[in-house]
């Protein structure tokens, strides 16, 4: 080896050394580090990336009732019945059968008690419970068989004190809505018949237009569920042969029209009618009121003037005899004191002296 070339021993190299050789790794947000090696030399670290991630979090909020707001209009809810043997997703269901199906059954109006009804069970999801019939798992189920005496319970609160007696030996919803269904909705013969006899006799009478045409509409609508369906033409002179003479403008101009005419649009012109009649018959009454009144007046006037004319009257003829009687004390007073310049004694004026003008006739 040449003398000028130094030799130097290489140094031990530890794990020690090593490592405090190393400088810290720097962990900020502008530090970027090779995936690879990042993944290999630091697998327990998390770095930062330039696009965060977006989580979003859906909450699915709990079968509960809302409060009221009262910005709103509210529709007639249904209330929740909480059960200590049921789950949070069985929940009963009850309705409010007075404010929610306020037009009680009567043997007269089922299609109204029907319709309302139909909404309520579709709304409600209960329709499975009246129109199938339960099967044997739902009878042995606690929740069905309560959800239905709840539903069962609502119906029998909107039918009439007639209606209740002919669903108190059955159980179910079911049970009931299938026999008030085979009682009103397909009538009898004879039911018919009588309906039919009470369309043709039905008139006006004192009630109002509307509750007349509502009685005709409701037992329309009765027959054309039973099968018995009725024109508009038919209807039409249901109604004018139930109006009184006064209406006969009204009835002539329906019965010499061409097009087709409607209810609601029939409803429309008779009440129309019925207002003019009313302001007609208020009008023609005023005069006759008027009348009436100045005729009164007319005969206190007379009565007053008369009574005035008499009292007028007994008072001048009291005057004329009081003036008499002051005239004759006045001029017995005076006469007193007059004194006759001819014969010098009182009573008499010169002029007035009988002797003179005997004495001098052309004085008189």
């Amino acid at each position: 080896m040449d003398e000028n070339t130094s030799t130097t021993a290489p140094l031990p190299i530890t794990t020690e050394s090593v490592v405090s050789t190393i400088p810290p790794l720097p962990i900020n947000n502008n530090f970027i580090i090779p995936p690879l090696t990042t993944s290999q030399a630091y697998p327990n670290l998390v770095f930062p990336s330039h696009q965060p991630t977006v989580t979003t979090t859906y909450s699915i909020p709990p079968l509960t009732p809302q409060p009221p707001n009262t910005s709103t209009i509210i529709t007639p809810s249904f209330s929740l019945s909480p059960s200590s043997n049921l789950t949070q997703e069985s929940q009963l269901l009850s309705i409010n059968a007075s404010a929610q199906a306020p037009i009680k059954l009567t043997p007269s109006n089922y299609q109204v008690w029907y319709t309302q009804w139909r909404s309520l069970l579709i709304g409600y999801g209960f329709t499975s419970y009246v129109v199938n019939s339960p099967m044997r798992q739902q009878l042995t189920s606690e929740f069905w068989n309560r959800q239905d005496q709840l539903i069962r319970s609502a119906l029998v609160a909107s039918l009439s004190s007639e209606v209740v007696p002919l669903v108190l030996s059955v159980d179910t919803s079911f049970d009931v809505w299938t026999t008030l269904h085979n009682t009103y909705a397909r009538p009898s013969r004879a039911r018919l018949l009588g309906l039919k006899e009470s369309l043709s006799q039905a008139t006006k009478g004192t009630q109002s237009m509307s509750s007349y045409l509502q009685h005709i509409k409701q037992l329309v609508t009765t027959l054309n569920s039973a099968g018995a369906t009725l024109t508009m033409d038919d209807i039409t002179l249901h109604v004018i042969h139930g109006l009184s003479p006064e209406y006969r403008g009204i009835c002539d101009s329906l019965r010499t029209r061409d097009s087709p005419i409607t209810f609601d649009e029939l409803h429309e012109k008779l009440c129309d009618y019925e207002a003019y009649l009313c302001r007609r018959s208020a009008a023609s009454s005023m005069p006759i009121t008027a009348n009436f009144v100045a005729k009164s007046n007319s005969n206190n006037s007379r009565n007053n003037k008369n009574n005035r004319q008499s009292t007028f009257q007994n008072q001048n003829a009291s005057g004329h005899r009081n003036n008499q009687e002051m005239n004759s004390r006045q001029s017995n007073k005076q006469s007193s004191r007059v004194i006759c310049q001819y014969r010098d004694k009182p009573g008499h004026v010169v002029k007035q002296c009988r002797k003179l003008q005997a004495s001098f006739p052309w004085l008189r």
